[in-house]
Formats: structure tokens, sequence, C-alpha cells
């Protein structure tokens, strides 16, 4: 059943459903509400009433989707637009006939994005879809029915959606919104503006604790016009108006017998939406001044504060950082040049003697997988020795080549030298030399004289 036969003679509507569409209508130049599948409601200033007016919808969704998943997105004395909440869909709102434009798809990609039309084009920032969040400005074209990325020069936004967004002149202002951080979400505090001029953003500061940092998502007003006169933003317990291009705020309570919602403004004229505290029922009634804040109390703030003493402060932070780093750094360095001035091979290399140089030789063609004492014994065997003799002669070579090496490379004596049993025959005694000093053998031959 419609409820228009319901209707009074007031500038109040009571709504049937609870997200019904509210905009104004740039054709028509009148507050419209679609609430039911059947009709409209208009407002007519000179009346002061509500009218209802007959809707065809020659689209391939659900009056519930249509509802719920289109944003109005309204037009200086053009038509209005419905946009889909994902992006990708565009409906067109003429001679009460709703009827599709695009040639796209449900994109799915930028839920919570802030939409808006500049120079009766809509544009669509940021918002979440396909598990991410989006940093980008997209435009409809017209004449080729598709979305299109705006190029960006220089820095831009981090990621995010639900962000308290307005239109003035050529800059668009973006506040806070929900992003992510370390794969967590979190709540966004800083203020952005893009010039549509220069097609670059513009950091402005942090944002006022006192004023909300994102939109909630059963009330995000929808910009409207050419955005400029949309400069209200509700929530349960405040209203706030918004100044950006003067950097100022005025902070109003709510009421709490009958909340507001949402307000949608054109010039001098207000489109309130309310809801009841009892009753939960929701109202749209029409205000024809701005006079109606002033029942409210209020006070006047700052939006954006400049940031450059905490630039000042994480670039200094960033010093200190920097300078921890590189005497760590230096300090590694000089552990390693230690290191290796420890385990390296002097450039002051003790001469070797013959015999010395054919062991060591021998250590390089067996690639110092081992040397038999019996090897030794051939060097140091000159004269016929008695096997003491020949013993005692073994342990002496061992004992001076272990102290030259020892003195080369600054390796303990001790470790110059490693003894091992032979695997095939354990009767057998082989010795080689360490294997860090194995790789600068060829430099210590180089002293042979």
């Amino acid at each position: 059943i419609s409820p228009v036969g319901c209707l009074g003679q007031k500038n109040i509507f009571n709504a049937q459903n609870e997200d019904a569409l509210f905009f104004w209508d740039g054709i028509r130049q009148k507050f419209v509400i679609i609430d039911d599948s059947i009709c409209v409601q208009v407002f007519n200033e000179t009346s002061n009433n509500w009218e209802s007016e007959s809707i065809n919808y020659l689209i391939d969704f659900t009056f519930h989707d249509f509802k719920k998943f289109f944003i109005p997105i309204s037009r200086e004395k053009n038509t209005t637009l419905f946009v889909h909440c994902g992006g990708g869909v565009v409906l067109e709102f003429k001679d009460n006939r709703i009827t599709r434009i695009d040639k796209s798809f449900v994109q799915h990609n930028q839920y919570g994005g802030s939409f808006f039309t500049f120079r009766d084009e809509p544009y669509i920032f940021g918002g979440y879809g396909l598990f991410s969040f989006k940093d980008f400005l997209i435009r409809f074209d017209f004449n080729e029915k598709e979305w299109y990325k705006i190029v960006v020069k220089g820095i831009k936004p981090r990621p995010r959606r639900f962000s308290i967004s307005f239109l003035n002149h050529d800059q668009l202002y973006v506040f806070g919104g929900e992003g992510e951080f370390d794969e967590k979400y979190t709540y966004l505090k800083d203020a952005w503006a893009f010039n549509f001029k220069s097609f670059k953003w513009e950091k402005l500061g942090v944002l006022n604790p006192k004023l909300p940092n994102f939109i909630t998502k059963d009330e995000s007003p929808q910009l409207s016009l050419s955005c400029e006169e949309q400069n209200l933003i509700v929530t349960d317990e405040r209203i706030y108006a918004f100044l950006p291009e003067f950097n100022k705020a005025q902070i109003y309570l709510n009421h709490t017998q009958s909340k507001i919602r949402n307000i949608v403004q054109k010039g001098s004229v207000f489109l309130i939406k309310s809801r009841k505290q009892f009753t939960n029922s929701v109202e749209f009634r029409v205000e024809k001044s701005k006079d109606f804040l002033n029942d409210f109390v209020s006070e006047e703030t700052f939006i954006y504060e400049n940031d450059e003493a905490k630039v000042n402060v994480f670039q200094l932070e960033s010093k200190i950082f920097i300078y921890i780093f590189f005497l760590v750094l230096g300090f590694i360095f000089l552990i390693i040049i230690f290191l290796k001035k420890k385990y390296r091979v002097h450039k002051k290399i003790e001469v070797l003697n013959t015999s010395e140089i054919a062991f060591l030789n021998l250590v390089k063609q067996s690639n110092n997988s081992g040397i038999s004492l019996i090897h030794i014994n051939d060097i140091i065997g000159f004269g016929n020795p008695s096997f003491e003799t020949l013993k005692k002669r073994r342990e002496l070579f061992l004992k001076k080549l272990k102290s030259k090496l020892a003195k080369t490379t600054n390796f303990p004596e001790k470790e110059i030298f490693i003894e091992f049993r032979n695997d095939e025959d354990k009767r057998l005694k082989l010795i080689k030399i360490n294997n860090k000093i194995y790789p600068h053998l060829d430099q210590i031959l180089k002293s042979k004289s």
C-alpha cells in the first residue's frame, strides 16, 4: 500500500524505509525522496508540501537493491545520477524514469569512497574493495560511458574509505577516514586537499581531535551539486559545519529527542533527516533557513593544524636514527677489519727454506687432503739418519714451519697444523694445514728465495 494518502499538509514526510534515498534534483530544482517503488516525493516550496509523482524503473536491479546499493549524485541544473556504491554502474533520474547509462559493471572496488560531482561529472575518491583500500581518483566519461583513473602528480594520501570530504571551488578536501597500518584497520587523522587545476595533492596537516575523522557507514552523507554548499556532517552527539577554505568548523550539540541523522543543503534551504528516539521512525523535514541551528549549543574551532613541528621532530628522530645507524655500521666495520687483520697473511711473510717450500708444495698438490709423515721423512731424510734422529728432525722441522706460518697469518701455533689418521689405514698418520690458512698458500709460497 502506497503511503501517498497518509501525507499531511506539512513539510514533514514520514518515511516507510529507514534507507530512503533523498537528494536535490537539479532539473526540478527541488528536494526529492525515493521511498516507494511506485512514486517519488517532491517538495513544493510554494505550498510547503510533499507531493507524490509516479516513477518508472527501467533497470535490471530490484527496488530493494537500488535503495541499498546506489548513491544519489546531484548535479547543478542537470539530471541526478545514481552510482553503485562499489563503483561502476551509473543510473540516471530523468522525466521520472530511472535508466542505466553506463557500459561498465559493478566493480566492487570503492565501497565507502567519496562520491561527488565536479563540473557535472561524477567522481569517486578512495574506498575499499577486492581486499584493499584505495587511494586513487576516478571519473565517469559520458562519451565513453566508462570510468577512467585520474593521473595524479606528486604525493597523495594513504588509501582510505569513509573519509569526510568536501568540494570548494577547485579543491577537494579529504579529512581522515578508515585505512590500514601494519595489516590492521586504523582511523586516519590527516587532512589533504586535491587541486583540480594542478592535479596535485597537498597535505594540510593533522585533523583536530575535537572533530570526527570518519563517517559512519549507515549515515554517509552524499556530496551533491557542486558540493560547495554541502558542509554539514552529523554524528550521534554533534552537528559539524565545516568551512575548509578558512580552516574553521562550528560544532553544535545534536538534539536528544529527535536525532538529526543527515542534512542536504541547497542555498538557504535544508532537507533534514531525523530519527525519533523512542519510535525509531524516520522523518524528513525542510527548513528554509540555517537559523534552525541557532537552537543548538555551539563552539568554533579549527579543522586541522599544520604538522610542521611534528615533521621537525620526525626529522630530528630520523637524524638520530641515521647517526646511530652509521655508528653501529662503523663499529661492525672495525670488527670486520680486526678479524681480517687477525686472520690474514701479512705483507711481510717469513722467508721459507727449500725443505719448507717442498712440504707446502706437497700440501698444495694434495689439495690439503693430508700428507703422510713418510713424505716429510723424504724431505728431511738426508745423510741416512737413524729413526730417532729422523723423528727429532721431523719434530723440529714442523715446529719451525709452524712458527713461521703463525707469524705470517696471526693464527695460534697450535692451530696451524691438523693431524689425523688415514681412513683406509688407521696406522698411518696424516697432517694438513688449517683450512683457513690454505687459501693463502700461494701467497706464502711467493716468499721462497
